[in-house]
């Protein structure tokens, strides 16, 4: 099974579903897609974050959070690339200005080796 998702969800739920799967052979592989400004959270002016989700807001400005951002962003992903490993999961990181091809060659390459 392959999910392509950008895996910004509570990885205490994410683990034991994980766990389930792999401990029942099922094969697992995470493409994790982040936007770049995601990652880099490059923002200037003071706006308005609005989630997707819920509609709720956040006016924020980006210049007094963006070290703390950026770390919370490299410890979620660092903790989700673990539980991956951990589980027998694949795990690929993917910025979107990148073609999808990239992560899904680097995980077929990964398999072909894997079966050698």
């Amino acid at each position: 099974m392959i999910v392509v998702s950008d895996a910004l969800l509570d990885l205490q739920t994410l683990e034991p579903e994980l766990a389930f799967l792999t401990g029942r052979k099922h094969r697992f592989h995470l493409i994790q897609t982040l936007a770049p400004e995601e990652i880099t959270f490059d923002y200037q002016n003071p706006f308005r974050f609005v989630s997707l989700e819920s509609k709720e807001y956040l006016d924020a400005n980006p210049q007094e959070m963006a070290e703390a951002y950026r770390a919370a962003v490299e410890d979620h992903v660092e903790l989700l690339r673990k539980i991956c490993l951990s589980n027998r999961a694949g795990y690929e990181p993917l910025v979107t200005d990148q073609p999808v091809g990239f992560a899904l060659t680097k995980f077929i390459e990964r398999q072909s080796r894997v079966k050698k």
